[in-house]
């Protein structure tokens, strides 16, 4: 068997993305099958300039009319196909006879454009394209999710319950584990940083569903209950001026701090020191940041819900309802804190459920499937 992997598009800059195609195909190559990871190319996105808007729909052209091209010719070379995000889809429409198969992260901006978010302004642009994939999930061989959650939507939103679907959970696309006191030291003097000696961790990036304000107001109110002398830390992009102004109406400039483009290295140091991962996301796909903290020894707070209550087994993280007040919330995180030895045993037990092998098995296993699929269809490929 030959896979192709389909990867993103430079211009999208989705770090996660791209860690998980080249995990995907280290881990088949390991396995012994045949794999390879082809990409969409800059072809206009090089002399892209402008406003923002206008970069947008000149990646659009290179994604959506440049690529395909080129991708039908080169998967004429290989058995099955594999798309790597599920926003990329449609190009499965132009792969002929040739079985196919989608790894489905998430159905958020489905949702959103479909009205599920009301603060969310999806326009008509973003309503088309959601529409297409959609469209195009619903003609894939399989399709692969990474978490229930995401498969009850999957059923929920595309009437899939005919479509051949298996769950498997994506392994950490990073090696974890938990650092030492000396290496800390030697990480942190190498990088002429200083961190707070207590601080509780948000990592993630910007967007809506991740809950940054959350964050903050959760903070504010662990500093009233017994907390005042930590710091919070966001680990990823840039803080937005939401979360900045609301930092100074609360008065707590000196103990918010943000961290850019943090390395793997540090990212590492940063689970290990602080006192807990605060991670009260709206929704997620999987929640990487969860097990990546739980692997390093790190209590973790996240939403009691799915999938983030999926990916932190019962009794592993410390688990808050989001329709609580931040007030409500900080009471149940520091009941939670004060067995944190426990939490940090049965957050490694958690954690160690996902590792690479059982995801490259389980992808194996679908891609068999698929390829018998299209075999008994009377389109065999060799």
């Amino acid at each position: 068997m030959r896979v192709l992997l389909v990867g993103n598009y430079p211009g999208l800059e989705q770090e996660s993305m791209r860690r998980f195609g080249d995990l995907m195909l280290q881990g088949l190559i390991e396995c012994g099958i045949s794999a390879e990871l082809w990409k969409p190319t800059y072809f206009l996105g090089r002399i892209a300039f402008g406003p923002v808007a206008l970069r947008k729909w000149i990646y659009y052209i290179d994604q959506f009319f440049i690529a395909p091209f080129f991708l039908k010719i080169r998967s004429r070379k290989f058995t099955l196909i594999h798309i790597c995000d599920h926003s990329n889809a449609m190009y499965g429409l132009i792969l002929g006879r040739r079985p196919w198969v989608v790894t489905c992260h998430d159905l958020l901006a489905v949702r959103a454009a479909k009205g599920e978010f009301p603060r969310i302004v999806v326009g008509h642009s973003g309503r088309f394209l959601q529409r297409v994939v959609c469209f195009s999930l619903l003609r894939a061989t399989c399709i692969v999710c990474d978490s229930k959650a995401t498969e009850n939507d999957l059923l929920r939103l595309l009437s899939t319950s005919n479509q051949v679907r298996k769950v498997v959970a994506i392994a950490p696309n990073r090696k974890f584990s938990r650092r030492s006191k000396r290496e800390i030291q030697e990480t942190l003097e190498k990088m002429k940083l200083e961190l707070p000696e207590r601080f509780f961790l948000h990592v993630g990036g910007s967007q809506w569903y991740k809950n940054r304000l959350g964050v903050l107001e959760l903070f504010a109110a662990l500093q009233e209950e017994g907390f005042a002398q930590h710091h919070l830390i966001y680990a990823g992009k840039p803080l937005g001026s939401d979360v900045s102004d609301r930092v100074a109406q609360l008065g707590l400039s000196d103990s918010v701090h943000s961290l850019v483009s943090v390395s793997d290295a540090l990212l590492e140091v940063l689970y290990s020191s602080a006192a807990a991962l605060l991670f009260p996301s709206i929704a997620e796909g999987f929640g990487w940041p969860i097990v990546e903290a739980q692997l390093c020894g790190c209590p973790v707070v996240t939403s009691d819900r799915s999938p983030m209550n999926e990916v932190a087994a019962p009794g592993s993280a410390a688990l808050v309802n989001l329709d609580e007040p931040p007030k409500s919330q900080a009471r149940k995180v520091r009941e939670s804190l004060l067995g944190s030895a426990e939490l940090k045993v049965r957050g490694l037990e958690s954690a160690n459920r996902f590792n690479a092998k059982l995801m490259i098995s389980g992808y194996v296993e679908t891609y068999t499937q698929a390829v018998a699929i299209h075999d008994s269809s009377g389109f065999a490929v060799h």
